[in-house]
């Protein structure tokens, strides 16, 4: 409290301390530290005798009354401005002599030498894009300020923050040579190297996988620093980073609930009119169609019995060992095949021939001969395609597709043309011979593409005729198709000796085929890494099959065949940790059935899954502070146990502790001196949490006019109420 001064005059300002003065600095200038009336003004330190020192320096770390902030120097652009007079737009300052930092939430982007926003979409909360600290959040994109944040989203076909690729609906269709994207929209790895030979494929960092081989710390599917994993695949500090082994997994597309592994696939549509490798039986000279199934038989004498089935035994080597440098089969060292056919419809098909005899005393046309099963493999894969999927769903500890009926949701059972039929065994009229595997059915895309032909047997004496498309009373002269698993003309009974259903003699109800779009090939390619432990990946159906496993053939079901089920080991040679390719290539390549069905193990991969580490004492984008476990006490000014500001001035908490007078929030704390105080008695609250001085609160602001200030005794000594001294 400052005592009555004195009437200035002889006494103050002579440069000696007498009664009533509190300083003589041998003036009476006043605005020097010691008024006209020799008090010490406000924020300055006076001695009894001589000049005065000024405390409120701008850059000293001490808020004084006159200042607005003071951040410990007196440098532009840090937040506080050169002369401690103004906070600078988009920035805070919570404590003096503490640096400044911007103020996220306002919608202004702060980007400077001193610190820098990536975002700021005014507010501070996390997971929308900008984080609470106004950084950019992994996997967003935030534009404009204020700041308008979108997720990456992987597979809308647009290359985002985070996505080294992005093809939409072909995400995962891998091609071997590195041109394809992941699912996660990062760059196929190359499984070819320069010559073109396929082995263990080169990883990179944010392919979702650690490759500690090539040095990765870790991975967390991203090109992204600050969020625990740098673009360079290196730990960041301030993060944990875990290991997560992610299956390959998903919901499946078609039924959701159920996991499926997808396989992007693609398909390729071709002519048997002008491709002799697609076979149609009476089109290009072709009178055998080879079935290489079953055991061969010894060689055939004329005129002995038909034989009950047509199989002729496997036909190996069709396709190369290993890919050729395009990632696809070339061709191998066999061409010809064993072909035996007999024309139990005595269609005419069979030509040049010779004939064999039957139960009931009739002969058959019947040839057994070696064709030419392969002209131009090369062809079969070449170029672009039809795109599609498969949808493998969770079967047992695998994974497996069986077609049934096209459009059917995943973990359907698997349903063949053989079962449809016994189906109208069973019940008469119960379906159409509707199962099968035709990706081009709906589609007008590739050269074979709008020519159907009737699933009834035998096709070539239906052609694409959709009346002649059925069998039985009414139809056409087909009596039936064969189930070899019913009692002769005595459907629904079962038998061994086998049956044409409906009837022998063409009564009953009819069978009705339906046209497919035949002849076409496919490719499907899923990268793995290999974890050490042998997996199997298994094929059942028909025609032509073979899996390559790291470039190397693994399973040879090559030449068309009714369905047979073969075995690929997926290990040998392998290096655990590595990625390799499994590529699997099919043909159809003649009617009447089209069945696939691929089962196949699931694999995963090493994700690095990061969070910001409280209490390590470093403070990382989604942290507000962090001075380490034993001082994150949330102290004022200091910084709380989840890394967040403790009390400071300016979050609208009155924090005596922490020397505050008041604190009515960023926003409307600010003014520092008033004049007069408000007829209500409320007093404003300053930038640093103090009361906002006024006329008659003691304090002399020489700064803003006062001479002095008595407070309750202004106006009755030499002190006036409009704290000016009263000179007489």
């Amino acid at each position: 409290m400052h005592v009555n001064p004195p009437m200035p005059g002889a006494s103050c300002g002579n440069n000696q301390h007498e009664d009533g003065e509190e300083c003589d600095d041998g003036n009476k200038e006043g605005k020097d530290g010691c008024t006209a009336g020799c008090q010490v003004e406000t924020d300055w330190s006076c001695p009894q005798v001589g000049p005065c020192t000024n405390n409120a320096v701008c850059g000293n770390g001490t808020l004084s009354s006159s200042e607005v902030c003071d951040d410990g120097n007196t440098s532009d652009g840090d937040g506080c401005n050169a002369s401690c007079s103004g906070v600078e737009p988009g920035w805070q300052c919570r404590v003096p002599g503490k640096k400044c930092v911007p103020l996220c939430g306002d919608g202004v982007i702060i980007q400077t030498a001193f610190a820098t926003e990536g975002c700021d979409d005014m507010n501070t909360n996390n997971d929308d894009g900008c984080s609470s600290t106004c950084q950019i959040e992994p996997r967003w994109s935030c534009m404009g300020m204020p700041s308008t944040c979108s997720k990456a989203m992987c597979g809308n076909s647009m290359v985002e923050t985070g996505e080294t690729c992005d093809k939409g609906e072909d995400n995962g269709l891998f091609y071997g040579d590195g041109t394809g994207c992941s699912k996660t929209c990062t760059a196929e790895p190359k499984c070819r190297d320069a010559n073109g030979v396929t082995g263990a494929c080169e990883t990179h960092c944010g392919d979702g996988n650690i490759d500690t081989s090539s040095g990765e710390e870790c991975d967390d599917g991203n090109q992204l620093g600050n969020d625990g994993c740098s673009a360079e695949c290196k730990a960041e500090q301030g993060f944990t980073c875990q290991v997560l082994d992610t299956p390959d997994t998903q919901d499946c597309p078609s039924a959701p609930g159920t996991q499926c592994l997808v396989l992007p696939m693609i398909f390729r549509d071709f002519d048997p009119t002008t491709n002799p490798d697609f076979f149609y039986l009476g089109k290009n000279s072709v009178t055998c169609v080879p079935d290489a199934s079953g055991t061969a038989p010894p060689a055939f004498a004329a005129g002995s019995a038909c034989p009950a089935d047509d199989h002729a035994g496997a036909c190996l080597g069709l396709a190369s060992d290993t890919l050729d440098k395009d990632g696809t089969p070339a061709a191998g060292k066999t061409t010809m095949c064993r072909c035996i056919f007999t024309d139990h419809d005595d269609t005419g098909v069979v030509t040049g021939g010779t004939t064999c005899s039957r139960t009931d005393g009739s002969n058959r046309p019947h040839i057994d001969t070696m064709i030419k099963a392969i002209s131009d493999i090369k062809k079969w894969y070449a170029g672009d395609g039809l795109h599609g999927k498969l949808e493998l769903a969770q079967s047992g500890t695998g994974f497996q597709f069986s077609s049934s009926v096209m459009g059917a949701p995943a973990g359907s059972a698997g349903t063949t043309v053989q079962d449809d039929i016994h189906a109208n065994c069973l019940t008469p009229g119960a379906r159409p011979l509707q199962s099968g595997f035709f990706p081009f059915d709906a589609t007008s895309t590739g050269s074979g593409a709008g020519t159907k032909y009737c699933n009834l047997w035998p096709y070539w004496h239906l052609g694409t005729s959709e009346a002649k498309c059925a069998t039985g009373s009414g139809a056409t002269d087909i009596k039936g198709q064969w189930d070899p698993t019913a009692a002769w003309d005595n459907c629904p009974m079962s038998g061994t000796d086998g049956s044409i259903v409906p009837k022998s003699d063409g009564t009953g109800t009819p069978l009705t085929g339906v046209k497919h779009d035949f002849y076409y090939t496919s490719v499907a390619r899923y990268l793995f890494r290999y974890s050490g432990t042998p997996s199997t990946l298994e094929f059942f159906g028909d025609d032509d099959v073979w899996v390559y496993v790291n470039g190397k053939l693994k399973l040879d079901l090559g030449a068309p065949h009714q369905q047979l089920r073969g075995t690929a080991a997926i290990g040998d040679g392998l290096e655990t940790g590595k990625i390799y390719e499994i590529a699997v290539f099919h043909a159809d390549r003649h009617p009447r059935d089209a069945n696939y069905q691929l089962t196949l193990s699931s694999f995963s991969t090493s994700l690095s899954n990061c969070k910001p580490t409280c209490g390590d004492g470093v403070a990382t984008a989604t942290e507000e502070c962090d001075l380490g476990t034993a001082m994150n006490t949330g102290a004022y000014g200091g910084c709380t146990a989840d890394c967040h500001y403790g009390g400071w001035c300016g979050d609208a908490i009155p924090q005596a502790d922490g020397g505050e007078e008041c604190d009515n929030g960023v926003a409307a704390n600010g003014v520092n001196y008033i004049g007069t105080p408000p007829s209500d008695g409320t007093i404003p609250c300053t930038v640093g949490c103090k009361r906002a001085h006024y006329c008659g609160d003691k304090n002399i602001d020489a700064a803003n006019g006062e001479q002095c200030d008595q407070g309750d005794m202004n106006g009755k000594s030499s002190c006036k109420s409009n704290c000016l001294l009263d000179i007489k």
